[in-house]
């Protein structure tokens, strides 16, 4: 964070500083994509009561990128590297232990136009482990829609909210059963505008 911190465990410090300057006694951690990676990142080292983590990453080393087919922003994974120096433990979550924590991780598959995104979020939504069980894995489905936007589309459905108050108050039930039609009224996406790689065919085919 730009004149709070220079690296990863310099923001967590400064979040433990806050929170205890407030007197907070319950705290939640959130965040969609990168942000996600955060949230699990900082909710494990601050103990957070609950984590929930929309479609995150949870692996930035190229190593396991590689493995799992991850093309995405490979010029800023490197310089975040370099920039940083990352430890293990900051390069791939799976080396955290989660147990005791209520983690909820969010994300979601789609339709052959974005296959190979979708193979992507499962190999880093299903990464993590925990000693005690205690991580809840929802897979939504979003038809053609690139299903890296999960909370676009959770957002544009209006139960955005919902799921995060179902997280936020541990009712995992409901969860289950909530399977709002994301595709349903949203126009698909012509993949051309997704230029990582996974669908040169697809764009192939459009050009």
């Amino acid at each position: 964070i730009g004149g709070i911190s220079d690296s990863i465990d310099g923001t967590v410090e400064y979040f433990k500083e806050f929170i205890e300057e407030k007197g907070y006694e319950s705290v939640t951690t959130i965040g969609q994509s990168a942000g996600g990676f955060m949230a699990l990142y900082a909710g494990n080292k601050l103990k957070a009561d609950k984590i929930i983590a929309f479609s995150p990453q949870t692996f930035i080393n190229e190593l396991k990128r590689r493995k799992h087919g991850d093309k995405r922003w490979r010029s800023r994974m490197a310089s975040i590297n370099r920039m940083f120096k990352f430890k293990s433990k900051q390069l791939d979550l799976a080396e955290l232990d989660f147990g005791g924590q209520d983690v909820y991780i969010f994300y979601a598959s789609c339709n052959r136009t974005y296959e190979g995104l979708a193979k992507v979020e499962h190999a880093h939504a299903t990464n993590i482990k925990s000693s005690s069980d205690s991580i809840f894995l929802k897979k939504y489905h979003m038809g053609d829609q690139n299903c890296h936007r999960l909370t676009l589309q959770l957002s544009k459905q209006n139960c955005l909210k919902t799921v995060v108050d179902y997280a936020i108050s541990g009712n995992k039930h409901a969860l289950e059963i909530h399977n709002p039609k994301l595709s349903d009224n949203v126009p698909a996406e012509k993949p051309t505008e997704w230029k990582v790689g996974y669908q040169s065919r697809v764009r192939r085919k459009l050009n």
